[in-house]
């Protein structure tokens, strides 16, 4: 079955252009570049950030569109970084790669798992501050560092309501480290345009059925706060595990185990 589905993507690639999972992430990260270019001409990411949302979803002209472009070009994004892993992962096609480049793919989820997370947190919404408060807790679990970690991620001061912070990474350092990381499947699109605009094609046909809400203002109390779907195993852990334990070490292990497969099967070799 997994030869046959392979098989049609081929022909499809072929024929139609059709972007392979690679080439879909790095067309989003493109899509998404483009995007938050302008979204970061109306954003605001001081105590107005939820309000400035709000503006550019209600009052600012084609932003209702723009605004869900950028999100679900994030979450396919992070949707093909780990289909394509577990692509590689199922066709055993990792003895191919260098371990350096197996490593640059697998390093991709979790920053492209951050990208999606600072963008839930710049909404400015009682959600967002309520995953931010959870997120700081985790990295305080930290032993000994977890405190330096949480104020240079999130906020400086405790008291600081500001987005600023999470909004640099967001900009700069998230959206750096994933054109490192993509550059060679972004090289790639050159020679395959078709792969852009497919993928373009399906994100704007995503925006156009399904909606992003804003969320609760700032100064709501949720019953009950739902983190981002991205985050929902990690939430159920957390009830059962330590912090440390659930939000920290497992996703660690699990990275560090992704990573080793390359060199595992090298030395097989």
């Amino acid at each position: 079955m997994g030869a046959a589905v392979s098989s049609r993507s081929e022909e499809l690639r072929k024929r139609y252009g059709w972007p392979s999972l690679g080439d879909m992430a790095a067309s989003a990260l493109l899509l998404i570049a483009a995007s938050g270019i302008v979204l970061a001409l109306h954003y605001h990411p001081g105590e107005e950030a939820y309000a400035s949302v709000a503006r550019i979803e209600q009052v600012l002209p084609g932003g209702w569109f723009l605004r869900r472009f950028h999100h679900f070009a994030g979450q396919l994004l992070l949707i093909g970084a780990m289909a394509h892993t577990v692509s590689v992962l199922w066709r055993r096609r990792e003895g191919r790669f260098k371990p350096w480049r197996w490593a640059k793919a697998v390093s991709l989820l979790p920053l492209a798992l951050a990208g999606c997370f600072t963008g839930f947190l710049l909404r400015g919404s009682a959600e967002g501050f309520g995953a931010a408060m959870v997120a700081t807790g985790l990295a305080e679990s930290v032993p000994v560092v977890g405190g330096v970690i949480a104020r240079s991620i999130f906020r400086p001061d405790p008291h600081d309501c500001s987005l600023l912070l999470p909004y640099m990474h967001h900009l700069a350092t998230v959206t750096v480290g994933l054109f490192y990381l993509s550059s060679e499947h972004i090289g790639r699109l050159r020679r395959r345009p078709a792969s852009l605009a497919w993928t373009a094609a399906l994100v704007a046909l995503v925006v156009l059925v399904v909606g992003v809400p804003t969320g609760s203002p700032p100064d709501a109390a949720p019953a009950v706060v739902h983190g981002p779907w991205f985050f929902v195993g990690i939430q159920q852990l957390l009830h059962w595990l330590p912090p440390l334990l659930a939000g920290i070490a497992l996703p660690v292990v699990a990275l560090v185990l992704l990573w080793a497969v390359a060199l595992v099967e090298e030395g097989a070799r």
